[in-house]
């Protein structure tokens, strides 16, 4: 089987993020989250394997995601997979959320750690890397 994944990645509005959503101010943390475009199998238990994915899917668009080649960071800005996988792993540690959660449209997804995993975000994950509203049925995470 293959999937999309959600991706999320943290900034703060004082940084050169590549996106500050409406309605952040000067200073204030947030994240920013997409789906990716491409598709991935999901074979691995490790989670290295899908932060790498990410990390390459938001490399296809720098100018929205800030991303420039390897190891994945610009602007102190790095991508984790909103993923659990066999080895433990769980998305809630390995994409810690500090911080509202938003898309790149500035839709607010989450307003913290608390409501991200309460299992009633505020606004679906449905835009990827290029700002495309997603038609997939189907966004795995693992969790």
């Amino acid at each position: 089987m293959c999937v999309l994944f959600i991706i999320l990645a943290a900034a703060s509005a004082t940084q050169a993020a590549p996106i500050v959503p409406t309605g952040v101010g000067p200073g204030e943390s947030y994240h920013l989250a997409f789906i990716t475009r491409d598709l991935v199998p999901i074979s691995s238990s490790d989670i290295d394997y899908y932060n790498e994915f990410v990390t390459e899917q938001a490399a296809l668009n720098p100018s929205v995601t800030g991303t420039m080649g390897s190891p994945g960071q610009y602007r102190g800005i790095s991508w984790f997979a909103i993923a659990s996988t066999g080895d433990g792993t769980h998305a809630r540690d390995n994409a810690l959320v500090q911080a509202p959660v938003y898309l790149f449209d500035s839709s607010k997804v989450a307003d913290g750690f608390d409501d991200m995993w309460d299992a009633s975000i505020d606004h679906a994950l449905n835009v990827d890397q290029f700002l495309s509203t997603s038609v997939h049925d189907f966004v795995a995470t693992g969790s």
